[in-house]
């Protein structure tokens, strides 16, 4: 049986998280406003999923005893202000 490296599997998992996460902040964030009903799905969807990609990072944040999560957060609100 192959060893694995779990550490480096959850990293690249939580990593790719991150990554969808900052995707989903940015299609939600547009300043476009929806022009038709398919439009207003499509970004209604993205916000659930990026409400459920937050509670997941957290809980990794957790349980790896990190704040990388949490301090892309914090980087994300000052670039938005």
């Amino acid at each position: 049986m192959a060893k694995v490296n779990y550490e480096k599997a959850w990293k690249t998992l939580k990593e790719k998280r991150i990554q969808e996460y900052i995707k989903l902040h940015q299609t939600c964030n547009q300043a476009v406003i929806p022009n038709n009903q398919y439009h207003l799905i499509s970004i209604a969807n993205a916000m659930k999923s990026k409400k459920d990609l937050e509670h997941i990072l957290n809980e990794m944040d957790k349980l790896d005893g990190t704040k990388d999560f949490i301090n892309l957060l914090a980087d994300m609100n000052r670039e938005d202000k």
